[in-house]
């Protein structure tokens, strides 16, 4: 391996590393919050015009929870991904994606209450397409559902509590990352 390859190497298996951008991202996320949840103040056109925060709170905070996750997995599985990335030379399999879903399965991350997984695939859409693009990549992302009697194309299944249970799994998932790593209060920087 040359020096690009070692440092490649350091950074992807340095979990404070994770940490740290999941803070950051998280920091922008909590700015956005506020805006995200007027959305539920609101009613038809004043509500979808409010969306957008909502959506880029969500999109905000599932890069944050995809990073403290992977931290997570790379905390697990450090010597595993060492000898995949020396023998590959690119990112192990398990950390290759934008799925909330599949990280926490991974990470063997229970969501609480029961029933949350769709926040999970909510989570997962707008860290892929939901909230930067007017389309998925594929037209199987799509999920069927029903909405106001009527079946066909659910774009989004957002729930109040959205904003208060996303904001719960990021501290769970901060906490869990921080004790792995061994880091203290005292150890953290403050993001601003």
């Amino acid at each position: 391996m040359d020096f690009a390859d070692e440092v490649y190497l350091a950074a992807l298996l340095d979990a404070t590393l994770w940490a740290k951008q999941g803070d950051e991202l998280w920091s922008v996320a909590d700015l956005i919050r506020p805006k995200a949840a007027e959305y539920w103040e609101h009613e038809g056109e004043e509500q979808r015009a409010r969306q957008h925060f909502l959506s880029a709170f969500l999109m905000m905070s599932a890069f944050a929870i995809e990073n403290y996750l992977k931290g997570v997995l790379v905390c697990e599985h450090e010597a595993e991904f060492r000898r995949e990335i020396r023998e590959t030379r690119q990112l192990p399999d398990l950390l290759n994606t934008h799925s909330i879903t599949d990280l926490c399965r991974a990470a063997r991350v229970t969501v609480q209450p029961a029933g949350e997984e769709r926040l999970l695939r909510e989570l997962s859409a707008a860290a892929t397409w939901a909230a930067r693009y007017p389309t998925p990549a594929r037209p199987r992302e799509y999920e069927k559902g029903t909405f106001d009697g009527q079946e066909g194309i659910v774009l989004s299944l957002y729930s109040s509590g959205d904003i208060a249970n996303t904001a719960k799994m990021v501290g769970v998932l901060r906490e869990r990352l921080r004790t792995q790593i061994g880091e203290t209060d005292a150890d953290r920087a403050t993001p601003i």
